[in-house]
């Protein structure tokens, strides 16, 4: 009885074990860093720029202070990230942490003004916020 339930349990693990990891969310080493940010009390943020007619991102976490010009571009220069690898990364985080994501669109380097959670941004350039939006499998 028991090799009988052992054999009926082989595939079954096996499939179980297959179907929890989907390839495409397997942690490119590139862009490790993104992903220590999963489960961050204060959320994350998402900072997006074009780069030769292609979207390039980085990501940091959430804090209580704007964001130095300085940081933001240190990722740029250091951690550029595809904006269809970025939404793969984001399939990692919880869905509350995806919806409640700050995005902002910068120059490279980023100005000051880009990084200050400003709503009148986000309508100068709703087009733009809409477009990284969806590729970045947001909801808008």
């Amino acid at each position: 009885m028991r090799k009988k339930l052992f054999l009926l349990l082989i595939p079954f693990l096996t499939f179980a074990m297959t179907a929890c990891e989907p390839s495409e969310l397997k942690v490119d080493p590139e862009f490790a860093p993104y992903y220590e940010y999963v489960g961050n009390m204060k959320g994350i943020e998402i900072y997006c720029w074009e780069k030769d007619g292609a979207w390039e991102c980085c990501l940091m976490p959430g804090t209580n202070r704007l964001k130095m010009v300085e940081e933001v571009r240190y990722l740029q220069e250091n951690y550029p990230c595809p904006i269809a690898q970025m939404k793969i990364i984001l399939q990692s985080y919880s869905e509350e942490e995806r919806e409640y994501a700050y995005v902002a669109i910068v120059s490279t380097p980023p100005v000051q003004s880009e990084l200050a959670h400003s709503y009148d941004e986000y309508e100068r350039n709703e087009a733009k916020y809409l477009e990284v939006y969806t590729l970045l499998g947001l909801g808008v």
